[in-house]
């Protein structure tokens, strides 16, 4: 659109300008519209140039003026300089002394202003010069008029200056502009046409953005006066076709809140307010350029829409149809870790069906979600159920879906089931091995078919849906118990992932606790305690039944503990309810505790207790006097292996190192 040739209005009657632009116009391929009319009379005619598409005009200085205070299209004046005033001065001058003047005087007319500087030509030349100021054509012949009277013998200037000093028979010089300048004028022009297109395509753009959107927004300049509107604030303004560009913004509305609201002259975040009845929520933004207010944006969106929009958003969270969590988000730096997110990448590449199997706790979700983010089905759904959280009926209904009126209760148009929702997507089924038979067997054919049938329903309905299904106990077990079908372990079984408990992974502890400590320390706003390194050592050494979630859940136990009392003593107290854990878990396996202390095993571990927990013992340390003997014995015993001296001591290798310490015993 810029490339195409420009439409130029030219207002010229002056004979040596019109020859000139003869021999422009041959030249260029500009469109140019001509005229003669001179001042006023001009108006008019611009006004027709501009409806018949020109996009620039050309014209003398008055005309110009006059012209660029009634059209909104771009208006150039052709130059006046200096040395092409002087020139026509001294050739008015010395022409007129050729008629037999002894004293020469000049006058020469000007639009609304005169041009300073031109005081030396008094002293320049024999001549007395003189301007003077015009408003329009009646002013501009009563001023020639009166240079008459005065005795000056010549004018210089454009067309209607020419045609009232003939009137009064003065001697007239036109004003010259070099062929030069005219060039210099018309590409001007042209650059200022081209600009113009430019800015007038990205205003349609983002005007056109601006009705598109589903918020009403009013644009204002710095006094609060309405720029644009687009077509959603028009409605709820019920504005329709008014014109309201220039008015004040304050103006467009009845109630007294909103227009407070939009007086304002700072930024507002999310405001209710109520136009015409309704509830929108209202934000405000000043503009600034050079570190000054330029003008306001304010935007209306329903309130309705909002609580929809976001209720959506929430449903949409909270069932997993967004995965979250990437490969990056698994942290570790252990080898077997390594392989498994290596793994991963692999197991990506496909769209076979995954089975992941773990103790729980081992983030088995975040293993599915990262197959899932790392694929090519990133960009659609992911979709999660616990197939052991919901009743055989709730579950089918859940997985597949439903027509209306299939059951009492059904939702009017029925329901789209899982497996839809998942097209093209992944559906993540946990827990697989809680999954009722009916609900095995209907699986099955989905697996196979590649469709899905909806409760009540009389058709199939094709899905594109990659299936990962997880098992914290073993899978195949389920299938020897037949609690779980064969064939669809198989059609499941087809990749398959084991995700280690974080007792064969200890190379992470460290840095999985350390992650934790500074996420709930975000959460939380709470300084992190310094840890003495025996304490990591303790963390090391325990089994951690629970895995991840486990020393998760510990790490925002431990540092909100310290934000009570004696942050030192804190740490140092959780410690202690560690080990108390650390005793009861590894001593399951091992004779059991004395009757006596039995009592102490049953405390709840990680309770928020002021009292530290004193972890059970076997019989055989029961009397003080006797521990550091009977410690040394079992270690030579057992040739100092510390494992198997504390199951010869029926207490935990924790249990033992912390008795070690208190008996000075050294731990090399």
């Amino acid at each position: 659109m810029s490339e195409a040739p420009c439409h130029i209005g030219v207002f010229i009657s002056a004979s040596s300008i019109n020859i000139e632009f003869n021999e422009i116009i041959r030249k260029r391929k500009e469109y140019f519209y001509r005229a003669d009319e001179v001042l006023e009379d001009a108006i008019e005619v611009g006004k027709n140039f501009e409806k018949r598409g020109v996009e620039i005009i050309i014209a003398r200085r008055g005309t110009s003026q006059l012209l660029r205070e009634n059209l909104t299209i771009p208006v150039l004046s052709l130059p006046q300089s200096s040395l092409s005033i002087i020139n026509v001065v001294h050739q008015a001058a010395k022409r007129i002394q050729d008629r037999g003047h002894e004293k020469i005087r000049i006058f020469m007319p000007n639009f609304r202003a005169g041009i300073s500087g031109l005081e030396i030509l008094n002293k320049l030349l024999p001549i007395e010069f003189r301007q003077g100021v015009y408003h329009d054509t009646e002013s501009l012949k009563e001023l020639i008029s009166r240079a008459a009277e005065e005795g000056f013998q010549g004018v210089i200037g454009g067309t209607a200056t020419k045609r009232f000093a003939e009137s009064h028979n003065l001697f007239y010089q036109e004003l010259v502009t070099t062929h030069e300048e005219i060039m210099e004028t018309v590409d001007n022009a042209c650059s200022v046409t081209i600009a113009n297109r430019r800015e007038k395509v990205v205003r349609l753009r983002y005007q056109t953005v601006n009705d598109m959107v589903a918020e009403g927004i009013i644009s204002m300049n710095e006094k609060k006066k309405i720029i644009t509107l687009n077509k959603k604030a028009r409605k709820i303004l019920n504005l329709k076709d008014q014109l309201v560009t220039g008015q004040s913004a304050s103006s467009l509305f009845k109630e007294g809140p909103i227009k407070r609201a939009i007086s304002r002259r700072n930024s507002v975040q999310d405001q209710i307010e109520k136009i015409n009845g309704e509830l929108y929520v209202f934000n405000q933004e000043p503009v600034f350029f050079a570190d000054r207010t330029a003008g306001f944006v304010a935007t209306f969106r329903d309130a309705s829409a909002v609580m929809k929009a976001e209720n959506k958003v929430r449903r949409k969270m909270s069932r997993g149809f967004v995965a979250r969590y990437e490969r990056d988000d698994i942290l570790h730096q252990s080898q077997v870790m390594v392989k498994l997110v290596e793994n991963i990448k692999e197991i990506s590449r496909t769209s076979s069906t995954v089975l992941i199997q773990g103790e729980t706790g081992t983030g088995k979700e975040l293993v599915a979600q990262s197959i899932h983010n790392c694929s090519s089905r990133k960009k659609n759904p992911f979709v999660t159920i616990n197939c052991g959280a919901l009743p055989e009926s709730l579950l089918e209904s859940e997985l597949f879906g439903y027509e209306e009126g299939a059951f009492t209760g059904s939702k009017k148009g029925g329901k789209a089931g899982l497996f839809e929702l998942a097209h093209k997507g992944t559906l993540f089924l946990d827990e697989i091995d809680s999954t009722p038979k009916p609900v095995q067997i209907r699986l099955l054919r989905v697996l196979q078919e590649k469709e899905v049938m909806r409760i009540g329903g009389d058709h199939t309905i094709p899905i594109d849906v990659r299936i990962i299904t997880a098992s914290g106990s073993g899978l195949w077990e389920a299938t020897q118990r037949g609690t779980f079908r064969r064939d669809l372990f198989f059609r499941l079984n087809v990749l398959r992932i084991t995700i280690p408990p974080l007792r064969n992974r200890r190379e992470d502890i460290a840095l999985l606790f350390t992650h934790f400590l500074y996420q709930h320390a975000n959460t939380h706003h709470l300084i992190i305690p310094g840890l003495p390194p025996e304490y990591m050592t303790r963390l090391h050494d325990y089994r951690w039944p629970g895995n991840v979630r486990q020393l998760r859940n510990f790490a925002e136990q431990l540092l909100l503990s310290t934000s009570f009392g004696n942050p030192v003593e804190n740490v140092a107290l959780r410690f202690l309810e560690l080990e108390a854990i650390m005793d009861i878990q590894d001593s399951k396996d091992l004779p059991p505790v004395h009757p006596a202390k039995q009592k102490e095993t049953e405390q709840s571990p990680l309770s928020f207790s002021q009292e530290p927990i004193v972890s059970s013992t076997s019989a055989m340390l029961h009397h003080p006097e006797n521990e550091k003997g009977k410690i040394l014995q079992a270690l030579q015993q057992c040739r100092y292996n510390r494992e198997k001296t504390a199951i010869m001591l029926g207490v935990s290798r924790t249990t033992l190192w912390r008795k070690m310490k208190t008996c000075g015993i050294d731990r090399a």
